[in-house]
């Protein structure tokens, strides 16, 4: 009975160090990637958004040449087209989440309405 409770033990021991061995395991990359664009209105500028971002993800895995991938939705920084930052007033609430994207939207300086949505990818 000794016998059968030591082996167990040290066959849990080499499973765990070969999850914690990053040369024994593939590690993953992850990466926060995001897309913008702008709208007649916030419905418009999510979408557009949303394709932008969709669009990306697929160009990066390509370029990592990653066969398989996971995608969470992940709060980008906004990112304006003709001011350097957004200020709190302008943002037009609520922020949005899917299952693969979170998106932020804000008044344009030139649209009424522009959004980025961001997501975390890993593969």
């Amino acid at each position: 009975m000794k016998w059968i409770v030591r082996t167990a033990a040290m066959a849990v021991l080499a499973m765990v160090f070969q999850v914690s061995n990053p040369q024994t395991s593939q590690a993953r990359s992850c990466s926060l990637v995001s897309g913008t664009a702008d709208g007649f209105t916030k419905s418009q500028a999510v979408t557009r958004s949303r394709e932008a971002l969709s669009e990306y993800i697929v160009q990066f895995k390509k370029k990592q040449g990653w066969r398989s991938m996971s995608t969470t939705p992940a709060k980008a920084p906004p990112n304006p087209y003709w001011r350097s930052k957004v200020s709190g007033t302008l943002y037009l609430k609520p922020d949005l989440r899917t299952r693969t994207a979170y998106t932020v939207c804000w008044e344009g300086v030139i649209s009424p309405a522009v959004c980025t949505s961001g997501a975390r990818i890993c593969g």
